[in-house]
């Protein structure tokens, strides 16, 4: 619920929301129908869908994309439920797709709630997991460092042009979750 009134505390930015309970078990679908209620009482476009078993990220997400994509939305935002939002995050990240044909995808420099970095990007890398994450446990760039290339964002928020989403056939089904991030920036970078 937190994530979502961070979301739609955005300024600057028109947004279509879609929130979706991937299978849960408790009352999470009544609960998250209550908030999504509110917030469309409230003139909010946010809309609720629930899927009666667990698609996995890669599941959810694409039903995500695909959505998007039928509403004509010219950008995707991947979000996971347990990030806090500022609420000026998604206006720089929509300027810099809208202003730079070279960028498909881009993502915000995540925080831990201490303030230090959980990631700024990513590389692969020849370590125990195979990946790491920039910036991990150092302090944040500066707000006015950036952008710059990374081999891959995290799927807990990216925000993405829709098109491309589709054009690469969005997350690969076969990853569930993890791994599918970098598979799906990996296949966005080979389309230049």
């Amino acid at each position: 619920r937190q994530c979502l009134r961070d979301l739609l505390a955005n300024t600057g930015v028109e947004l279509h929301v879609l929130v979706m309970d991937n299978g849960s078990r408790d009352d999470s679908v009544a609960v998250l129908q209550a908030e999504v209620a509110a917030a469309a009482a409230a003139g909010r476009d946010v809309e609720l869908q629930t899927f009666a078993d667990n698609l996995g990220f890669t599941g959810a997400m694409n039903h995500g994309i695909a959505w998007a994509s039928a509403r004509r939305l010219p950008f995707t935002v991947v979000l996971n439920n347990d990030l806090r939002l500022p609420p000026d995050c998604l206006r720089p990240l929509l300027d810099v797709l809208r202003a730079d044909p070279r960028v498909a995808a881009e993502g915000p420099t995540i925080l831990w709630p201490d303030g230090r970095v959980w990631s700024q990007g990513g590389r692969l890398g020849f370590l125990p997991n195979g990946l790491v994450l920039s910036g991990h446990g150092r302090p944040p760039q500066p707000p006015t460092t950036g952008p710059w290339a990374v081999e891959f964002l995290t799927g807990a928020c990216l925000v993405a042009l829709t098109a491309e989403l589709v054009e690469v056939g969005g997350f690969d089904d076969a990853y569930f979750m993890y791994w599918e991030d970098v598979d799906l920036c990996c296949r966005l970078r080979a389309r230049g």
